[in-house]
């Protein structure tokens, strides 16, 4: 039996030996290997002519390859030379975007031009090369341009007048650059002297064969050679230049495409100008935030300013060179200084010497003086140069201030600020008799023996209604201020004249002090007397305002906390933006209704006989386009307008706040930002029903007294 098993395994062994020799192939067997063949390529994009007309200088080429005996593993392009093996560059796309060289300019349209040819060839996987495809092309660019945005360049000045250092700005423009910005790659700038003359032509000869100034001691090559720099420098600073000479300054702009800006256009990207003793004093305008803000010297070399006692003054300044070409430089100041003309008396906070200079923007100790300086006056100087730090730049300003204590020892001032019409509530004295009986609830705050003072704001001329200057001393005798404004003049409201261009509400509010400013359009008094309501209205300065009406450094939005849009409406919108009444959403405050007798919406209206529609005398706080109302701290809203929505058409204005009111929070007092109460109500009394206004009149002297709703 084994020996069976061993035969057949033998014979199984053989046979497999066997069919492995049948497989192998006879060493007799003759042949030649097949030639390899070269592999294909075409170009499929980009380009397919030669017109003259020439093509984009960015071409986005394509192609395919293949190979009928292979594969095609890479391609090999080259521009315009092929006799040099560097001159190939390997791919393996199929595809790319070229940026050809457009140098030539053309002068039938201001652009450049240059004939190119393109090569691509394959490689197969036996390193085997196609025959070349080309395609020759004539690549066309946009000529770059340059500005320069400082000097500005005044035909009536021929020739500029320099200080002797000065910055010079300029912005380029390529609008065919591939990058989104549409900015040039680089610029030529190139400063040289020449003679006197009034002919342009003259002096583009000389920009272009005088000697670059930047060059004149170069040992070799061509000094008048322009020089060039990135894109991103744009400006230049030029330094201690002789006095009286003249110079040409000349910039232009260099595109992807090697392009060069062709023309020289005087103003454009070149100007002339002489170096003249004038020096560049930088323009410094001063804040402080509850004094406003003071520009040295155009609005005068001295400020002369009041402020309450015992208020910390924090001012800050920017400086301006730049229409010197320049920028501002170090700053020195000192408050009560014996010598101002003594730098060397110095003291490191900068009360009483010199603080010394440095990039200060800002005073290091905010100062206050005690109620024993009333009356007294302090004088606060600070000195400015421009960047190059020359005591010949140096500005001298004079800050002039007078202490005002506030001992706030009486109750109640009334400010009359109206200056209404008869036909809108009889004469001056019956609308001062009705406000008088709405603020009755003032004598319930008065000492015995006590009377509310009166400030008549156009009490010397009531028919020219030229506001009358409130002294500081005048409302800091006063724990509270009631403003009653109703602006119908001709030359300014009071509010304008006393707080918007002398700060006095600004100083009283800051040192405590409580109002309730009430009546037709106080905002746009507060503004300047701006009216213009079109549009979002009157609103601050933030993304989105066209024409800001306000900043944030005015009293309207440090003190009243308005940091949206306020408007109003006009006498072609009374019918459906027109004033009936102010429904109140606070619980303890009354509505406020239209009384017809004084204005009757449904009178018919001169012309076509439709309804007048309501009253035009008030304003709302209103979001704008782009900014809603944020809910502030210590702002409460009281009332909102109700419309008169003839014949069912809704209001725009339907429902926004026409009453506010604020409070200052802990967060203001941990910011050293306290103020006194404030109640503003943006419609008069007198078109109201004169039992509903005595109380809500009532509410709100009492808040602005106490703090509290009774």
């Amino acid at each position: 039996m084994k020996r069976r098993v061993w035969l057949t395994a033998c014979f199984i062994v053989l046979c497999l030996s066997q069919i492995q020799c049948l497989l192998i192939p006879s060493d007799q067997e003759s042949g030649s290997r097949a030639p390899n063949q070269n592999p294909h390529v075409r170009i499929t994009g980009g380009v397919f002519n030669s017109d003259p007309e020439g093509v984009d200088y960015r071409v986005n080429l394509k192609w395919h390859g293949w190979d009928d005996d292979g594969v095609v593993t890479a391609f090999e392009w080259a521009i315009d030379d092929t006799t040099l093996e560097r001159a190939w560059h390997t791919t393996t796309d199929f595809g790319n975007l070229f940026s050809f060289q457009a140098t030539v300019h053309d002068v039938a349209d201001s652009s450049f031009y240059d004939w190119h040819r393109f090569f691509i060839r394959s490689i197969d996987n036996e390193f085997a090369r196609s025959p070349i495809d080309s395609r020759y092309f004539n690549a066309r660019t946009i000529a770059p341009k340059t500005r320069i945005t400082f000097p500005v360049f005044s035909p009536a000045q021929f020739i500029l007048r320099r200080p002797r250092s000065f910055n010079i700005k300029w912005e380029g423009e390529d609008l065919d650059s591939s990058q989104p910005e549409r900015t040039p790659v680089a610029y030529d700038y190139k400063l040289v002297k020449f003679n006197i003359t009034n002919d342009v032509d003259q002096l583009i000869e000389d920009l272009i064969t005088n000697e670059n100034v930047f060059l004149d001691t170069l040992q070799y090559g061509d000094k008048t050679a322009w020089i060039r720099i990135p894109s991103d420098i744009t400006t230049l600073r030029l330094s201690e230049l002789p006095l009286g000479d003249l110079y040409i300054f000349g910039i232009r702009a260099i595109d992807e495409a090697g392009a060069i800006e062709p023309s020289l256009d005087i103003g454009q990207n070149f100007f002339p100008f002489e170096v003249t003793a004038e020096e560049c004093q930088p323009i410094v305008t001063m804040r402080e935030n509850r004094l406003g803000r003071h520009v040295f010297p155009s609005e005068g070399e001295t400020w002369n300013v009041e402020v309450p006692s015992n208020t910390d003054l924090r001012f800050t300044w920017t400086g301006d060179a730049a229409f010197c070409g320049s920028l501002p430089g170090n700053v020195n100041y000192g408050l009560d200084l014996e010598d101002p003309g003594d730098e060397n008396d110095n003291a490191p906070n900068g009360i009483g010497g010199w603080i010394g200079w440095g990039l200060w923007e800002e005073v290091q100790t905010p100062f206050s003086f005690p109620d024993r300086d009333d009356g007294k006056t302090h004088n606060f100087y600070l000195k400015m140069m421009d960047q190059s730090n020359n005591p010949r730049s140096e500005r001298f300003c004079w800050v002039a201030i007078k202490v005002v204590a506030f001992p706030m020892n009486k109750t109640a001032l009334i400010v009359d600020d109206a200056t209404p019409r008869p036909y809108m509530f009889g004469t001056d004295p019956v609308h001062d008799a009705f406000r008088d009986r709405v603020l009755r609830s003032v004598y319930q705050f008065l000492e015995p023996g006590e009377e509310p003072g009166i400030f008549n704001m156009f009490r010397t001329n009531e028919g020219g209604f030229n506001p009358e200057s409130m002294p500081l001393e005048l409302v800091a005798a006063y724990k509270m201020i009631i403003w009653n404004t109703f602006f119908f003049g001709t030359s300014s409201s009071g509010l304008n004249d006393n707080e918007f261009e002398r700060h006095i509400l600004t100083s009283y509010i800051g040192a405590g002090g409580r109002l309730y400013l009430y009546g037709s359009s106080p905002i746009g008094c507060l503004a300047g007397d701006n009216f213009n309501y079109g549009g979002d209205g009157l609103c601050p300065d933030v993304p989105g305002a066209d024409e800001p009406a306000w900043d944030d450094e005015s009293f309207i939005w440090t003190f009243l906390h308005l940091t949206n849009c306020v408007t109003g409406t006009s006498g072609t919108g009374q019918q459906i933006d027109g004033w009936v009444g102010s429904k109140s959403v606070h619980p303890l405050y009354p509505d406020l209704d239209l009384n017809t007798s004084v204005w009757n919406p449904w009178r018919p209206r001169v012309g076509d006989g439709l309804p007048v529609g309501g009253t035009v005398w008030f304003e709302v706080y209103k979001n704008s386009r782009s900014i809603a109302i944020q809910p502030e701290p210590g702002m409460d809203t009281l009332y909102v307008l109700k419309t008169f929505n003839y014949q069912g058409v809704q209001s725009r204005l339907e429902g926004y706040p026409i009453t506010l009111r604020y409070q200052s929070t802990p967060e203001d007092s941990a910011l050293g930002i306290d103020q006194g109460r404030v109640f503003l109500q943006m419609f008069p009394f007198f078109p109201c029903h004169e039992g509903p206004a005595t109380e809500a009149a009532t509410k709100a002297i009492t808040w602005v007294m106490t703090g509290r709703d009774e």
